[in-house]
């Protein structure tokens, strides 16, 4: 099911079915280094993510939906949502982009996308997101989005303190 799209990707959910394109992604160790202590993923682990992305759609209407380009149809990684510690107002932003389409533009385009998508069909207090502490082409991404750096909190995948950043919701007002 297709969720929205930009200029150059299709936003749409994850099925059963997408596993080799989840591998690309949760299988490569160079990706995975920075979301998860164990690197890359195995196959069982990645079809377990796929499953955990498939009931946060059916339960929550969200999830890191899947991301290929519009015209090639190439499988570029995931972009969404979570609820965060299980806030109904606070949502989690992610994105996660294969190795291969690093630089190439995708995050920044998924994650306005999905700022956007939030505040117009979601209506969260705000959005929060964190990276890894030796990505700072994430912590770049996030500024560049306008988040603001809150605090450090404690990422159990990786078992390290990530620098948190938040955006408000834009106030009806201004």
């Amino acid at each position: 099911m297709i969720i929205t799209e930009t200029s150059r990707l299709i936003f749409s959910t994850w099925s059963s079915d997408d596993i080799d394109d989840a591998l690309l992604l949760w299988g490569d160790s160079n990706v995975m280094t920075l979301l998860d202590s164990r690197g890359s993923l195995t196959r069982k682990h990645v079809e377990e993510k796929i499953e955990y992305e498939i009931d946060c759609q059916l339960k929550q209407s969200i999830q890191y939906w899947k991301l290929n380009d519009k015209v090639s149809g190439i499988f570029i990684g995931c972009c969404g949502l979570r609820r965060f510690d299980n806030e109904a107002d606070i949502l989690e932003l992610g994105v996660h982009i294969v190795q291969l389409e690093w630089g190439s533009g995708y995050a920044t385009e998924a994650t306005k996308a999905v700022i956007k998508y939030a505040f117009e069909k979601l209506n969260p207090q705000k959005l929060v997101a964190g990276h890894n502490p030796a990505n700072l082409k994430s912590k770049g991404l996030l500024k560049k989005l306008g988040l603001t750096y809150v605090r450090k909190l404690f990422y159990q995948p990786t078992g390290m303190y990530h620098p948190c950043y938040e955006l408000l919701a834009p106030n009806e007002n201004d």
